[in-house]
């Protein structure tokens, strides 16, 4: 049975308003996050937003990158600054002529008595505060045996860059750098590890640290002779116990460090003496020549052995040189 036409207009009639209200209520209303994107409704809705969303994202990524940059830059221009600090610091430590000291120091000399060093304690402990490069003076009994400076990672360049503007080209042994002037019978040696390492100190002329006198800082005279007497000719410098007697010396030629002795003790007399120097071999080998000069050629064999009295044993590596003076005790 077809329904009246005034009654399909009067359905139709009533219904638009309810539709309307329901379009009004559903637009007004915030869809979900994952549901603004869904259909062809959302395509239309949120396009504009999504875009905005874009926009603003890559306006966050260019202010970070502008603010990475500006961080770069101060970072560069206080490295700068810091760096020009301390080249002015480094130029204090380094004197002119090779393994000289800077005017920080005072015009003092390695060699000198400990007493000169009083003056300038307050003068070091200022220094390092400001410029937060550390000096280590080395003392031996009453003697100013070395100088020992130790730079932050940032300086090491500047100071590489001041050596050798100062002193000249470097001798390489090993990872170090070294210098060394023959007048003033100074060495400084050089080298980067974590930061870098530099080490002022008095060496001895070959002559002098091996010979059959008394003078000579190796003492192959004290064998057979009372250990109070040896004692006597080191000074303050020998630390003594019941059974030997320990003490240093300058090192020599091309290597770093003192040169370690050690005298065996037996009924009150020295036994037997016992050396250990790190040196190139170069150095080695003037050793050995001076020994040759002393007692003749050793005979053939290894190690090196010179007869009579004393007996006098050289051993060696690349790098350090071993002597035995006398007769230690079997272990």
């Amino acid at each position: 049975m077809a329904l009246p036409r005034t009654t399909l207009v009067f359905a139709i009639a009533t219904c638009i308003p309810f539709g309307l209200a329901i379009r009004d209520s559903v637009r007004d209303r915030p869809a979900p996050r994952h549901h603004r994107s869904a259909g062809l409704l959302g395509l239309f809705e949120q396009g504009e937003p999504q875009r905005d969303d874009d926009a603003e994202n890559d306006d966050a990524a260019q202010a970070l990158r502008e603010f990475a940059d500006r961080q770069a830059e101060l970072a560069a221009t206080r490295d700068a600054e810091l760096r020009a600090r301390d080249r002015v610091a480094i130029d204090a430590l380094v004197g002119r002529g090779p393994a000289a000291l800077g005017p920080l120091f005072g015009g003092i000399h390695l060699g000198d008595s400990t007493t000169v060093i009083d003056p300038l304690r307050a003068a070091f402990a200022t220094y390092q505060r400001d410029s937060h490069i550390k000096i280590q003076p080395l003392l031996d009994g009453e003697t100013l045996q070395a100088i020992v400076i130790d730079v932050l990672p940032r300086s090491c360049e500047p100071m590489a860059a001041v050596l050798v503007e100062r002193w000249g080209p470097a001798l390489r042994a090993g990872e170090r750098s070294l210098w060394i002037d023959e007048r003033t019978r100074q060495r400084a040696s050089y080298e980067e590890t974590i930061g870098c390492t530099l080490r002022l100190e008095r060496i001895a002329s070959i002559p002098s640290w091996i010979g059959a006198t008394r003078d000579a800082l190796v003492p192959v005279w004290a064998i057979g002779n009372p250990v109070d007497t040896l004692v006597a000719t080191i000074g303050d410098r020998a630390r003594v116990s019941n059974h030997d007697v320990q003490w240093t010396v300058p090192g020599i030629g091309f290597g770093t460090g003192e040169t370690q002795l050690r005298a065996e003790v037996r009924g009150g007399k020295v036994a037997s003496v016992s050396v250990t120097v790190e040196a190139d071999m170069t150095t080695q080998d003037q050793v050995i020549g001076e020994l040759t000069r002393l007692r003749g050629h050793a005979p053939a064999g290894e190690p090196l052995a010179w007869p009579g009295e004393p007996r006098i044993v050289v051993e060696r590596t690349a790098s350090t040189l071993f002597l035995t003076i006398g007769n230690p005790p079997e272990d």
